[in-house]
This record gives structure tokens, sequence and C-alpha cells, in this order.
């Protein structure tokens, strides 16, 4: 018998198993959904309370946050989705999650055991601490605070709103993420939202019904979890979610939802936010970002992490041009801004600004399937590019395969127009479909690998298909 024969005789199935999945996993680049991957947002450690290593609060620290986990991993509750509970008699630990109602229980346990490893890194001796993430929350302290109501730390996020860059005509429109994790609430920043001819005050009434809709029902509701929607006729979505702890009473539960509603500034309750404390907490977005039912968030039909991808471009060499102190740049300006900041609520927005000669009409249309984030992100990339290679035509036009954006000197709205037109190539298609096939049959694989490793015992047929 040859050495490597000899060898091979020796690899018992747990190991060719380990290599396979170790052969599969560095020869195709597995694109795992982002929906499965928990999104920290922040956390809170008390610091005027902590333990000492290898003292006794420690391990009853480890195994309580064990414990959490495995809860987490079997799902096997009546409300699988919330478990707290208590470990040791001398320096007891008292801990808990909740995962948010809508998700997947393979999220939830995913969630859990991130928070469980970075709350011990980021509050190492801290005897008070919790964690948020978008798909649950994880918190952990040395006095018991089951069923009751507790309303600080808070955390605020704003998200960033995507914004061109470059040129100083942008100045207005400032990132206004802001987290909160102190025990108090300062002001909050304002963000770019102050497009007032796309029914902002529809907004921001139909906001207020979605939220109070929803924190009665949650309050009524055994998960004390509720999401509400609503779509406008001008265009775009509002989505409202809200989630107490279910072993907090309908009373306590309304009384901290309000409590959170409070704090959003009444002229900018429109305006995406995430409001989270230990006892309850509430998002509010334009794109839907809760799973439906069998759907997933809309926001992660398509990946967040693609961007959009330049088609064409064309500028009219048949207009007049314009000048460097030509009123219609200061209008065309104006028209690029008023086009950047609608694209955060609207998928098709037109506007015009200016009069007679100096007249900018403008227009950009995002597909129907793409994500606020992404319209915003397309419409931006296209203003950037517009001001570049059209720097003094008053008639231009840009296609991405997300979206477009034109602007021009004359009326183009409800009319047909047929030039300049764009054709793509079927070999650049072809190798779009192909992309696409790679990133399917890299997940089909991922799927397969892990139905063989995992569901039949050694010795078994290990054998799975999938279509």
């Amino acid at each position: 018998m040859s050495r490597v024969e000899a060898l091979r005789s020796k690899m018992d199935m747990p190991f060719l198993k380990l290599l396979s999945f170790f052969l599969l996993l560095t020869s195709f680049n597995l694109a795992s959904s982002e929906v499965d991957i928990p999104t920290y947002s922040d956390h809170n450690c008390t610091i005027n309370k902590n333990f000492s290593s290898d003292s006794s609060y420690q391990f009853n620290l480890n195994t309580l946050l064990a414990s959490l986990y495995s809860k987490a991993a079997a799902g096997t509750d009546p409300i699988p989705e919330f478990y707290n509970t208590t470990f040791g008699l001398n320096d007891a630990v008292y801990g808990e999650y909740m995962c948010r109602g809508d998700v997947p229980m393979e999220v939830c346990k995913d969630c859990v055991q991130d928070a469980t490893n970075r709350i011990a890194s980021e509050c190492p001796n801290n005897k008070e601490a919790i964690i948020w993430y978008d798909e649950c929350f994880l918190r952990y302290s040395d006095s018991s605070f089951f069923s009751t109501l507790q309303q600080l730390p808070v955390s605020v996020r704003v998200p960033v709103v995507s914004c061109p860059s470059t040129s100083g005509r942008y100045a207005s429109c400032l990132p206004s993420s802001r987290s909160l994790p102190s025990q108090s609430c300062e002001p909050y920043s304002r963000s770019c939202f102050k497009v007032e001819n796309l029914g902002r005050n529809d907004y921001i009434q139909s906001n207020k019904t979605l939220m109070n809709d929803a924190v009665v029902e949650a309050a009524k509701s055994t998960k004390k979890f509720a999401t509400k929607e609503a779509n406008f006729t001008s265009g775009g979505s509002l989505y409202t979610l809200v989630q107490c702890t279910p072993d907090l009473s309908p009373q306590f539960c309304r009384k901290c939802l309000y409590g959170l509603i409070k704090l959003i500034p009444t002229n900018e309750t429109g305006d995406s936010r995430r409001i989270q404390n230990p006892s309850c907490n509430l998002r509010i977005e334009r794109d839907r970002f809760y799973y439906k039912g069998d759907q997933p968030p809309s926001d992660f039909i398509l990946q967040e992490s693609e961007s959009p991808s330049l088609a064409d471009w064309n500028c009219s060499t048949t207009k007049a041009n314009y000048t460097a102190n030509d009123p219609y740049l200061n209008n065309l300006r104006n028209i690029f801004e008023d086009l950047s900041k609608s694209s955060n609520i609207t998928k098709l927005y037109s506007t015009m600004v200016g009069n007679k000669s100096n007249t900018v009409y403008g227009l950009f249309m995002c597909r129907g399937d793409m994500s606020l984030q992404l319209c915003n992100e397309c419409v931006n990339e296209g203003i950037e590019r517009l001001n570049d290679t059209c720097s003094s035509s008053k008639e231009a036009i840009i296609w991405y395969d997300m979206c477009m954006l034109r602007y021009s000197n004359r009326s183009f709205f409800s009319t047909v127009d047929t030039q300049p037109i764009y054709t793509e190539s079927g070999a650049n298609m072809l190798q779009k479909q192909k992309d696409g096939f790679n990133r399917l049959l890299a997940n089909t694989l991922n799927d397969l690998v892990r139905e063989t490793l995992y569901s039949n015992p050694i010795g078994a047929k290990n054998f799975a298909t999938k279509t």
C-alpha cells in the first residue's frame, strides 16, 4: 500500500465532510443573503457597576449568555422571539433577549449569538449592559428588570441620507446619523428631507396616524408587536414598526412607545428614524424593512451592496450652451438639488425652476423594484456625472441600470421623446446574466453543502439535490 493510499484510509467521514466543505467555500464566492446577517445598531455599558475577572458574577454571566443563545437556537417557546432568565444565587445575573416579531427564527438565533459575543467584548467588566441590533436586542443586569418599564438608556438613530460629495451647493444636505446611548436625549440634527411640494404634511400626518394605530395594536397583542404601512398618491410609502417586551403590561407598553414618539420633533415626524430603549422600540422608514409573510424586506430584494451601473449619456450639441455667468446655470443647480432631495422619498419626480428663456425642466425615474436608498444613490451619481460630462449643455440625459435622469431648457413633461436612444449589446447582457447565474449557483451549492453535512448521521448516504 502506498503512503497516499495509507493516508486516504485514515481519513474518516467527518474529515472528508470538513474538507469538501472547505473546498467549496474557497472555490466559490458564496453570497449569503444580507437578510441573514445581523445589523449592529448601538450598545450601552453601565460604567459605575463593575465586576472582577474570575469572580462568581463572571461565571454566572457566562452561563447566562450561553443559556440565552441556547434558547434562541431551540426556538421552542410559545413566544420564541423573547426569553428572560436568571442564573446564580450569589451574584445573580438577570438577562433577556428579544428579536423583532417579524424575523425568522434562524435570523433571531444568529442575532442573539452575535449579541452575546459582542456584548461580552464591548462591556467586558460591566455588571449591566444592553446591545441593540436591527433584528434583536440583548441585555443583562445584576438586578431584576423583568416586567418593569425602563425608558433609559435610549438610542436614537437617523439614517444617513446619501448626498453628492462634490460642489458646495449641496452643503445643506449633511449626514444626520445620530446615536444617543447616554441617559439623556438631546435635540436631534435635521435630515435632508425638506421637499415641501411632495406632500410633506401628508407624510407627517399619516405617520402620526400609523404610529398611533401601531401602538394600540401592539399593546393589545400577545407578542407586543405591530407593523403599519401607508402609500401616497404623490409617490412613496411609509412603514412603521413598534414593539415592547412581551412581559410588559398593555399600560406600560403604551406608555413606553408614546414616550419614544414624543422624542420625535413634531415637524420631522415624517422622517426615517429608529428609537429604542430597554423596554420598547420603534422604527420608521420609507422602504419596507420588515418581513411581510414570506416576503423578505423590500430593501433586500436587491442587495444593498449593489451600486448603480452606468449605461450611457447624451449631451445635446444642437441646443444653445450656457456660460459661467448665465442665470440658467443657477437654475440648473437648484434643479439638481431638488432632484437629489426628492429621490429620498419618491422614485419618479419632475420639476421646473426659472422663467422664460432661463427655465430648466428636470426629471428622474428610478426602476420600480429599487429601494429608495439605491434610487437616491443612482440619482446623485447621475447628477455628478452630468456636471462633469455635460458642463455647458442646456439639455442632457443619462441612463443607469437603476435610474434615468434628464434636464432641458424646453418642457418635455407628458411628451414622447424617442431620441436620443440607447441600446445594450447582447454580449453585455449575457455577461450580466452569467454573473447572476454564478450568484444563484453559489447560493444553491451553499444550501446543498449545509444539507449534506448536517442532515444525516455519519455513515449515512450524504446526498442532496436542489433546483
